[in-house]
């Protein structure tokens, strides 16, 4: 295997810490310079843009030919300044109180976005409409709350729920109502409301776009909480609700003294809906009947696992749909928490805690796992674990066709993060942009940072390196040091 070494850009000294990202293709990055608390740069593959008044961090488009970012900036010397939306470092859609959130569409270009409405000068009223949708092609409507916009695959449709005045849900597609969910039952509806500026109803509200172009979402409604899925136009036929639940709790373990412990009706967990990237496969935590927690797709279950608690690990779905994994929560012995992890079916455990879990097309799983509170982690893939501890860890990434799988982890309280490809640590890096992207010809790059400089880290095989050079600074470990699966 050999390691290369590619840099990208370099970050300056006044570079804003956690506001790099990457490209998908790792060919592009960007981040937020801060000087001072009043003055801000987006900085796009090296090159400083001009000053602003504040500045998020920026996001890349699908295909990296667009980049976006909410910033304030003062259009007219002397005027009071505004946020707005750049596109590709234009100012696009109507001055805003404050940033706001913007999503891609996942091929190509295309955006849309919902942010607060610039506020009256009396503030105006609590219940009057405050966030604005809009997209490249205009206003798409104005709402007291919305969730987040999500666009279909090629960008050609955009949808959200949102509330209005009196609290009434509904969800929009293009600007048109579709659905009708009423205003939700004192039991469903949430009490606990983020004060923030930009859309507000997630995460226990949402909406994604499956496969099949049809959509799924989660929303409160004068039953209860439902699991619905709708089709793009009004009267589809895949206008159907999966599955109907009396609460929602909004975490796995909610604390003692939580209303939600004291629930016996069946309940939805909030945030748990995980969606498949190729198939119309959407899962979520669910507990019917007041019973054990367990997983559903699609409305059934997902195998015959069930669960006293939620793990807390996202439910980690194949791109294909077939595969799906997630932690669990059962009690020992003496009633302590432990953590299984149900991958394909198959009960693995038990450990202390599960740190994330990933499942591929074809059957292979990866997860990170300790077995007691002040042990390092350690990862099993395909049930066999992995030689090598660490002590902070990211998800494992596989190769599409699950024969490889790469992934990130720290060693005590180092400065360095072990970058492991099938089990074998193959360079060090100070900081990982982004996870990895792993081929099935069991090639895999990260995009990094030593010190100030960012650079792409390629790992292939001799044969097809076209080389055998290694770049000085690839910095990869002594044959001593590399674990090695089982």
């Amino acid at each position: 295997m050999q390691v290369r070494g590619e840099r990208l850009a370099r970050l300056s000294w006044a570079y804003r810490k956690g506001s790099l990202v990457t490209s998908r293709d790792e060919r592009r990055v960007a981040w937020v310079d801060q000087p001072s608390e009043e003055s801000c740069r987006l900085v796009v593959d090296g090159v400083r843009g001009p000053e602003r008044k504040s500045c998020s961090t920026p996001a890349f488009s699908a295909d990296a030919t667009s980049v976006a970012a909410w910033a304030k900036l003062v259009e007219v010397p002397g005027a009071r300044a505004v946020s707005r939306l750049l596109v590709d470092a234009v100012p696009v859609g109507p001055d805003l109180a404050g940033g706001g959130d913007v999503r891609f569409a996942p091929t190509g270009a295309r955006w849309a976005a919902s942010a607060q409405l610039e506020a009256t000068p009396d503030g105006g009223a609590v219940d009057a409409p405050r966030m604005r949708v809009f997209g490249p092609g205009g206003d798409l409507g104005t709402f007291r709350d919305t969730t987040t916009t999500v666009l279909d695959e090629k960008g050609e449709h955009v949808a959200w729920i949102a509330s209005d005045a009196h609290d009434r849900r509904a969800l929009f597609v293009d600007g048109h109502e579709l659905r009708d969910f009423g205003v939700p039952s004192v039991a469903a509806t949430g009490g606990i409301r983020v004060a923030r500026t930009g859309p507000n109803l997630g995460p226990e509200e949402t909406v994604r776009w499956l496969a099949d172009d049809t959509l799924v979402g989660m929303a409160p409604s004068g039953l209860g909480w439902l699991v619905f899925r709708a089709g793009a136009a009004a009267g589809a036929d895949s206008l159907r609700d999966w599955a109907s639940h009396d609460v929602l709790w909004r975490s796995p373990r909610p604390a003692e003294g939580d209303p939600a412990l004291r629930a016996r009706g069946s309940a939805l967990l909030a945030g748990s809906l995980s969606t498949a990237e190729r198939a119309p496969v959407a899962c979520w935590w669910e507990r019917p009947g007041g019973g054990r927690w367990r997983v559903a797709c699609n409305g059934e279950p997902a195998d015959d696992a069930t669960c006293l608690y939620a793990g807390a690990t996202p439910i980690a779905v194949s791109p294909g749909g077939d595969g799906k994994a997630y932690s669990c929560v059962e009690a020992d012995a003496s009633g302590r928490p432990t953590t299984f992890v149900v991958a394909n079916g198959r009960r693995l455990g038990p450990h202390v805690d599960v740190a994330s879990v990933a499942v591929s097309d074809g059957g292979h799983f990866a997860y990170a796992a300790r077995d007691s509170a002040d042990a390092p982690f350690f990862y099993v893939v395909d049930g066999r674990r992995v030689a090598g501890e660490w002590d902070e860890v990211f998800a494992p990434r596989f190769s599409p066709d699950g024969r490889h799988v790469a992934w990130g982890a720290r060693r005590g309280k180092g400065p360095r993060i072990d970058l492991v490809l099938d089990g074998r640590v193959r360079a060090r890096a100070d900081l990982v942009a982004a996870p990895p992207r792993v081929g099935d010809d069991g090639s895999a790059s990260w995009v990094v940072r030593r010190g100030r400089n960012v650079s792409r880290i390629s790992m292939v095989h001799p044969r097809r390196a076209g080389g055998p050079d290694t770049p000085a600074g690839a910095n990869p470990p002594s044959a001593s040091g590399r674990p090695s699966l089982p």
